[in-house]
């Protein structure tokens, strides 16, 4: 997996120039700890959405 990639997509997905896998590991914890990832088990580096714990407003669409 390419870290540095990933990391520039999420960068122009939330328009931060800026991001690098160390900023985005640190969004990624804040979001595991408030329960709106988990991780995929058996996979490293691997985390989905639980859509039903992101408030409404923060989602890219309705569930």
């Amino acid at each position: 997996m390419d870290t540095v990639e990933i990391s520039k997509k999420w960068g122009k997905k939330k328009n931060k120039d800026d991001m690098n896998f160390e900023k985005l590991s640190r969004g990624i914890r804040h979001y595991y700890r408030n329960k709106f990832m988990t991780r995929i088990e058996g996979c490293r580096l691997m985390y989905k959405f639980n859509w039903t714990k992101i408030p409404r407003r923060w989602r890219p669409f309705d569930l």
